[in-house]
C-alpha cells in the first residue's frame, strides 16, 4: 500500500476583495476536504492549511491517500 503523499493546490484568480480573500480560502479548503472525504480519500483535515494572497488561493494537506 502506498503511504500518504502531501497535495497543494493553487488557484491564480483576478484580485479578490482583501476582506473576504481569507474566507474564501478557508471555505475552499473546506470544501476539498469534505469532497476528498465523500469520494473516499483519507485525508488529514487537522493539519490541513489555506493560504492566501489577494490574488492566489492555496490549500496545502499533508497527507493525502493516493
Amino acid at each position: 500500500m502506498s503511504r500518504p503523499a502531501p497535495l497543494l493546490l493553487e488557484i491564480g484568480t483576478e484580485e479578490l476583495p482583501p476582506g473576504s480573500v481569507g474566507t474564501l480560502a478557508e471555505s475552499l479548503l473546506a470544501n476539498l476536504c469534505a469532497e476528498l472525504a465523500s469520494l473516499g480519500v483519507a485525508n488529514d483535515r487537522k493539519r490541513a492549511r489555506a493560504l492566501w494572497t489577494p490574488r492566489r488561493l492555496t490549500v496545502q494537506l499533508d497527507a493525502v491517500a493516493p
